[in-house]
């Protein structure tokens, strides 16, 4: 799971910078993870980001959109993690 909520915030780039390190966001990323094992609200989430982005990586939160982000990474987790009973239902469609 790890790897692809870190690949969906890199993807995101909230700084806007390019040719960051890899693992620029991955402090965010394992924050992400652990908030998400431990069955957390998307209120609680959105703060959580919202305060790490502005402490840890200094960013003007008023050009930031987190409820577009957690929506993309919730979505792409439950395709990601789709229980089979839906996958072969999706192979019999």
């Amino acid at each position: 799971m790890f790897d692809l909520i870190k690949r969906k915030v890199n993807e995101w780039n909230p700084t806007g910078v390019d040719d960051l390190p890899a693992d620029e966001y991955d402090c965010l990323a394992e924050k992400i993870d652990s908030w998400l094992a431990s069955d957390i609200g998307r209120d609680e989430m959105s703060a959580f980001i919202e305060e790490e982005l502005r402490d840890h990586f200094q960013i003007d939160m008023e050009e930031i959109d987190i409820e577009d982000f957690i929506e993309e990474l919730l979505e792409a987790l439950q395709s990601a993690f789709k229980p089979i009973n839906e996958i072969f239902d999706d192979i019999d469609d």
